[in-house]
């Protein structure tokens, strides 16, 4: 044999497949780099410990704000309410001790969106200045004082008030800033942000080409604080989150959105302001209830919030405001608890390269014989399956712990009080999920092919990720560039015993990346919603055992192991349900409501919940229907009930001040008011098959006419009032009589109708949810 026939022989020989045997060092120095990654990710997610009231001037200290949360949140203070005017009172006060000059503006205002009720209210808001050395622009701290009506509201927004008071503090123990700060405490947000639509329609709010808002909420009692929302141009605004910053990611809009809540800076940011929302989320079980109290809210999740908003408040301070409004959308997320921002766009020039890349691997690979496309799509394919099985475990395991815990349907919006182990036993499953498809898949696919696939599905969807979800697109789009690189590097080395350590960068990346979203997830979306983080966990564990060589296991083997990995996982998931025992500090959460038809003096209990609870049980029975006829602005539709005792509740009353008529119909004026004053709110419903609402105005509001309401029943135009009597002029369409049905909606449940007291171990979920409710109708 000559010397051209071997070199022939050898550039035509088909080489050992990549990966077959990387070698024991370079498996354990994989596993180590990623255990560094996740040690780094949680050792970051640590709250820090809240600052004592001895603290540096400059510095923000829970300690001290601790105490303003003391003074407004002893008892709920919702929109006018006596609570919420001497929590007003105490905001001039301290504002005044500052050497601040406090300003209330009070005026009605009115949420009114297309389909949907509107919502009107009395609202003050107050608001003072810290002066800036230049003036060059404004930072707008905001936060609402008022709480909802079933709870004291210290979390929400009792950190908010504290943190404004405390970082103005601060600030003022400092030399100047050279931009203004304003602080804008807001009314009303809990009755539909109407402080918020008050300022703006005030004018309250500076030029919108110099300022910028950082506005302050809770979905929870304790950290992590997390800023969740920001403008559509936001480049520059959340750059200034670089240092002690809140958890920011821009996934968070994209979840914010699925959640379907809303803030006052959902005004803002609709009136076109720049800015950022910010929250605590820990401990959501209390959100929004009466367990949101001075005795669960937690100095760490306030110290975490203010360090955000005094660090995030100087930085904006110092800056050229007016650079932005028009700044340009921003990718941004954390890496060991430093933000990372950049140009939205860049993470489509990314995913197209990581495209780009993964093609010329699987071309050179196939060239060389290395890589069989085939197996690649069938590893690919089998990893969206498994995303997808993640998901679709997801969602039956929450069905699965509503038949066990069908208390559990009260926490729809956020997690039960003891959630620890059924989140390890659902992250437990997601990842069972991804090794299964390892397994399954390494029966017939190399390693290397293996990890081609998991480049394949993240570079394809990372590219669809950055067209449709920009925000979001960068968990897909550097781990799936990283794979492509480290696959090609897999393909061309001459030693591919490497192959796991070649893989360990990428998934390295996909834990610094995926794993602060996932762990934040299982408290936001809570366990109703627990598909969302199982699937971002199902994905991360394919890249991360992706670039291993697993043993090929025998079918019934792969079955077994998945078999146990997911008793595992509903084992965590059940003993943790069973360790949430009900107490007084974790009561259940419940919903009841005395419903009085002030017509026929017929009154009687009301639960949405179909779930057996003792306490229920005594007022309610088996057998629910819908009451939606009678108390129009119930939002279930079916309620068990049961009949309650008579007895005197603020009811609504109605006074005529004026009938016009017009040449197509007339004009009504009324005025709505409560026999008591402990209604927080009026509400009223026109039956509009007999008498169409043209257009109303509500305290000279205008608000929209037409169909707003669900008009099974006739009600088909509703608006509710908050903050004490209210004007109304209706213009109605014909000359028949128009017949309202109206309500007084007041918090709590009469205790003289009730012969069996709520116990300490039962709890209303968020409000509306313990409530007493009395209806009327009259026609004019």
């Amino acid at each position: 044999m000559n010397a051209d026939t071997s070199l022939a022989a050898a550039l035509t020989a088909e080489p050992d497949p990549p990966g077959r045997r990387s070698t024991p060092w370079a498996a354990l120095s994989a596993v180590l780099l990623v255990l560094a990654a996740v040690t780094g990710v949680v050792a970051a997610r640590q709250s820090p410990d809240p600052a004592p009231a001895d603290a540096p001037a400059t510095a923000f200290s829970a300690g001290r704000a601790m105490a303003h949360v003391d003074a407004v949140a002893g008892a709920p203070r919702p929109t006018g309410s006596a609570r919420l005017e001497k929590a007003r009172q105490y905001l001039v006060a301290a504002l005044r001790g500052l050497g601040l000059n406090p300003q209330t503006v009070t005026r009605t205002a009115c949420r009114d969106q297309p389909d949907a009720e509107a919502t009107c209210g009395r609202v003050t808001d107050l608001h003072a200045l810290i002066p800036g050395a230049q003036h060059g622009g404004t930072v707008v701290l905001v936060c609402h004082y008022d709480s909802n009506p079933g709870g004291p509201g210290a979390a929400d927004d009792g950190f908010g008030v504290a943190t404004l008071l405390e970082t103005a503090r601060a600030l003022r123990a400092g030399p100047p800033q050279e931009n203004d700060v304003m602080l804008l405490f807001t009314d009303g947000e809990e009755a539909g942000l109407l402080g918020s639509r008050a300022a703006l329609d005030a004018g309250l709010l500076p030029d919108p080409a110099h300022s910028v808002v950082l506005n302050l909420e809770a979905r929870g009692v304790s950290g992590p604080a997390v800023m969740f929302e920001s403008s559509a141009s936001n480049s520059a605004v959340v750059s200034a989150l670089r240092d002690d910053t809140a958890d920011a990611a821009s996934l968070s809009s994209l979840v914010y959105g699925l959640l379907g809540s809303d803030t006052d800076f959902s005004e803002f940011r609709a009136a076109g302001r720049s800015g950022m929302g910010f929250a605590v989320v820990g401990g959501s079980a209390r959100y929004d209830t009466a367990l949101d109290s001075i005795a669960n809210a937690d100095p760490s999740g306030l110290q975490d919030l203010g360090n955000a908003i005094l660090a995030a408040t100087r930085n904006l301070a110092a800056a050229n405001l007016s650079a932005t409004v028009d700044d340009g959308p921003a990718t941004y997320f954390p890496v060991f608890g430093r933000l990372v921002v950049y140009p939205e766009f860049v993470d489509l020039v990314a995913a197209i390269l990581a495209l780009a890349v993964l093609v010329t691997a699987l071309a050179l690979g196939r060239r060389r014989r290395t890589v069989r496309l085939s197996a690649v799509l069938a590893g690919g394919g089998g990893l969206a399956a498994a995303v997808v099985v993640a998901g679709g475990l997801g969602l039956a395991l929450w069905e699965l712990i509503l038949l066990v815990r069908p208390d559990y349907v009260g926490f729809l919006s956020g997690n039960p009080f003891r959630a620890d182990l059924p989140d390890v036993g659902a992250a437990v499953i997601a990842v069972a999920v991804a090794v299964v498809w390892w397994l399954v898949a390494r029966r017939r696919v190399e390693p290397l092919e293996t990890s081609l696939a998991v480049t394949a599905v993240l570079a394809v969807a990372g590219v669809a990720a950055a067209v449709l979800i920009p925000g979001a697109s960068y968990l897909l789009v550097w781990p799936g560039l990283g794979g492509a690189a480290a696959s090609l590097a897999a393909v061309l080395a001459p030693d591919t015993r490497w192959h796991a350590l070649f893989w360990a960068l990428p998934a390295a990346v996909a834990v610094v990346l995926v794993l602060p979203v996932a762990l934040l997830l299982f408290p936001v979306t809570g366990l109703a919603m627990v598909a969302a983080p199982m699937v971002l966990l199902a994905l991360l564990a394919a890249a991360v055992v992706a670039g291993l060589a697993a043993p090929r296991m025998r079918r019934r083997t792969v079955a077994a192991t998945a078999a146990v990995l997911v008793l595992a996982g509903l084992a965590l998931t059940g003993t943790g349900l069973a360790r949430d025992t009900v107490d007084a500090a974790h009561p259940k959460e419940l919903s009841m409501i005395y419903g009085l038809d002030a017509d026929t003096g017929q009154a009687n209990w009301l639960s949405p919940y179909p779930a057996a609870e003792p306490f229920v049980d005594h007022y309610v029975g088996q057998d629910s229907r819908g009451w939606t006829d009678r108390y129009p602005l119930l939002l279930a539709p079916a309620y068990r009930s049961g009949k309650a005792a008579f007895v005197s509740v603020a009811a609504p009353a109605v006074d005529r001040l004026a009938s016009t008529p017009l040449a197509e119909g007339r004009v009504l004026q009324l005025r709505l008011h409560s026999t008591r004053p402990d209604a927080t709110a009026l509400a009223v419903y026109v039956d509009t098959a007999a008498t169409p609402v043209v257009r109303a105005e509500v305290e000279g509001r205008p608000v929209r006419g037409g169909i707003n309401h669900d008009a099974s029943y006739g009600w088909g135009w509703g608006a509710t009032f908050v903050g004490g009597e209210a004007d109304l002029r209706l213009t109605v369409a014909g000359n028949r009589p128009v017949r309202l049905r109206v309500l007084a909606q007041t918090p709590g449940l009469p205790s003289a109708a009730m012969d069996l007291p709520m116990p300490d171990t039962v709890a209303g979920a968020s409000f509306p949810s313990i409530q007493t409710l009395a209806a009327r109708t009259v026609t004019y």
